[in-house]
């Protein structure tokens, strides 16, 4: 097939919409999974098959970050996709058992650079690939808020046992989540349904087969090359407003807040350290990030590799504990939820052959597994939490995770 751009529009000029499309064309077309997408509305990247796999099981016992490094320096001439699991920076030997390893990456057979109204072939070869029509408003968008059906008390009971754990050190933070079941999604169709939140946010769509996830997320951790990259930490969170005046009240309100201005001060600084291993690292912030539903305090990281640093060193120092200190807490943490994360809260991304390197959370998402479909949330307990406020945010959160359901 030849290589040149290939036109395709959807209705809105939406990448996304394109290269789901276009993965479903090569679904049709025989092009075996897994099958990933990842971008915004102007540029996304469709990636089909994988040649060279990386698996690592909860129970897996050798040195993770070592079978990282080797695997991306083995295929740096290929576009590698995949996630890094919550599980990976805290590894326990009570594994849990889970449908999602702690890491799975692939290299692509196929990978598509897709843009709004056309597309082209990055790596490997295909044939004639017919993508079905743009379905792009022909299906209502339900928000997560809407959908949850779960009771407080049992979150709120978790919340609690956090407080006690934070002991009231205003440098303690442990991020608390909760598990709320969906009905079944379409998932293809749900990584475009709602527009970008904001200029930094990525949606992206992993079906591995047995399991799969699709979200949006504005917290992009890793936007780099192999000399370095930037990271936007979002952390403390505020409702938004319809009303431009009650919203400008809530913004001043949110930029005022001690609660919030401490638990994004903690988490940055936390972050911050873990980048210094890196090499030069400066930062500008915090600002307001606002989104659809609400906003977040964001800094700005921008970090330049050390001699003998790279990308699985950053992939590392960005994944996300959330808990802090990490001595103890993450023990802490695993003793309050009983259900198993997986990819929830940690990253999913890809690198390509010329180095260029993507992450972001994995927040704002939904999951299969198997027939379940079904979501994460959570919130940052520290010293002036209180369960109400922080059930709260976890509700304002579900307002920003738009879901298409299944025929």
């Amino acid at each position: 097939m030849a290589a040149g751009p290939r036109h395709l529009r959807c209705r809105r000029g939406d990448a996304r919409c394109n290269g789901a499309r276009l993965l479903k064309g090569l679904q049709a077309a025989g092009i075996a999974g897994p099958y990933f997408l990842y971008g915004n509305e102007g540029a996304a990247i469709a990636c089909a098959g994988a040649e060279a796999r990386l698996v690592l099981e909860p129970e897996y016992r050798g040195e993770v970050w070592a079978a990282v490094g080797d695997f991306l320096a083995a295929h740096q001439d290929r576009y590698i996709f995949g996630f890094f699991g919550f599980g990976l920076n805290g590894r326990t030997e009570d594994a849990r058992p889970s449908v999602f390893p702690d890491c799975w990456l692939g290299t692509a057979e196929v990978a598509l650079d897709v843009g709004p109204d056309s597309w082209t072939i990055a790596a490997g070869t295909l044939p004639d690939v017919s993508a079905p029509a743009c379905t792009c408003g022909d299906r209502p968008v339900h928000l997560a808020t809407a959908l949850d059906r779960s009771a407080p008390d049992a979150y709120r009971r978790t919340v609690d046992a956090a407080l006690a754990w934070v002991d009231g050190d205003p440098r303690r933070r442990m991020t608390v989540a909760r598990r709320l079941e969906l009905p079944a999604i379409d998932m293809l169709r749900s990584v475009s349904c709602l527009p970008s939140a904001s200029a930094h946010s990525r949606s992206f769509h992993l079906d591995l087969g047995a399991a799969g996830l699709t979200g949006q997320c504005p917290e992009v951790l890793m936007v780099g090359d192999r000399d370095g990259f930037v990271s936007y930490k979002l952390s403390g969170t505020f409702a938004r407003d319809a009303d431009p005046e009650a919203d400008a009240e809530l913004r001043r309100r949110f930029a005022a807040d001690a609660k919030n201005l401490a638990e994004h001060a903690n988490s940055a600084a936390s972050f911050g350290a873990a980048l210094s291993r890196l090499g030069t690292v400066t930062s500008v912030g915090p600002e307001i990030l606002d989104l659809r539903q609400l906003r977040h305090m964001m800094t700005r990281f921008t970090v330049a590799y050390g001699p003998g640093r790279g990308v699985a060193d950053g992939i590392r120092a960005v994944l996300p504990l959330g808990v802090s200190p990490a001595a103890g807490g993450y023990q802490a943490l695993l003793a309050l939820e009983t259900g198993d994360r997986g990819p929830f809260y940690g990253l999913v991304g890809l690198v390509k052959p010329d180095g260029g390197a993507s992450m972001t959370q994995v927040l704002r998402t939904a999951y299969r597994s198997g027939g379940e479909y079904y979501s994460w949330v959570g919130a940052a307990v520290t010293s002036q939490s209180t369960p109400d406020g922080e059930w709260a945010e976890t509700l304002i959160k579900l307002g920003e995770v738009g879901l298409v359901l299944a025929d």
